[in-house]
């Protein structure tokens, strides 16, 4: 019995570090988190309490939910928006736009079939470009949301064999 409550230590200290790394989700944090007991698809909210067992979030929508923290499968934090990701994010999608946006539009400065050949591909080209700089000034504007994953607990149960001598070491998420 005392081989198994030593073996069983570590296992206990293993999940007070995991608990320590929560220590970063505070009230007035902004998460991201799976709980299928909770909703089915993750839920993005503010930290409005947080106890030893579970969270209360106010979510976008402005719906306040209760979540115990044994529930949680995935819990992301908010490290704020970033202009860089924006930046990069808004290029794309703005020489996406732009691209079709050329293949859309017929090229104003041309109408004859040879004109067309040659003058298409300038077109298209300045369009993707403008569309990708005008998505770059936008993106970095408005910035994006960037995450960083928080350790989510591990549940460890300790229990005595029941009839017998000897202890039941459980691990579960």
């Amino acid at each position: 019995m005392r081989a198994s409550i030593v073996r069983a230590i570590p296992l206990l200290l293993a999940a007070s570090t995991a608990w320590a790394q929560l220590s970063d989700v505070q009230p007035g944090s902004r998460i991201k988190f799976s709980a299928p007991s909770v909703s089915a698809t993750p839920v993005t909210g503010t930290v409005t309490s947080r106890s030893a067992d579970a969270l209360r979030v106010t979510d976008d929508d402005g719906a306040s939910i209760l979540c115990p923290i044994a529930d949680v499968a995935l819990l992301d934090r908010s490290t704020g928006r970033s202009r860089w990701a924006g930046a990069r994010t808004g290029v794309v999608l703005g020489a996406a736009t732009g691209f079709f946006f050329g293949l859309a539009m017929p090229n104003p400065s041309c109408d004859t079939r040879e004109c067309r050949t040659s003058s298409d591909v300038r077109w298209r080209t300045g369009t993707t470009l403008a569309g990708a700089t005008m998505g770059m000034i936008l993106g970095a504007i408005n910035g994006r949301e960037t995450w960083s994953k928080v350790a989510v607990p591990s549940r460890v149960s300790v229990a005595p064999i029941a009839g017998g001598v000897g202890v039941r070491v459980g691990l579960g998420h």
